[in-house]
């Protein structure tokens, strides 16, 4: 978990993994990259995960959520704008 200063804590999402076959499809390298595409009625989603542990899952109903294990860098070559409608820690 990460606290905040007030005390309050939040955590990674669970992962919304529902998948059932035939509608997962999944593919591997050999080092152990995977790319899953989840077309489960109801619970579709989309993965990109590294051996690492660093990954992007796109949920559902469209959330976005990030880990990575190293460091992140992002580079914006012009303009940058970022608008949170609801609580932003």
């Amino acid at each position: 978990g990460v606290q905040l200063p007030n005390n309050e804590y939040w955590d990674q999402p669970p992962i919304s993994y529902n998948a059932d076959y035939p509608y997962n499809k999944v593919l591997q390298t050999e080092s152990g990259h995977i790319i899953e595409m989840d077309d489960t009625p109801g619970s579709e989603r989309l993965q990109v995960y590294h051996r690492s542990g660093t990954f992007i899952e796109i949920d559902p109903v469209g959330n976005i959520v990030k880990r990575t294990k190293g460091t992140s860098y992002e580079f914006i070559d012009r303009n940058g704008y970022i608008a949170v409608s609801g609580d932003a820690h």
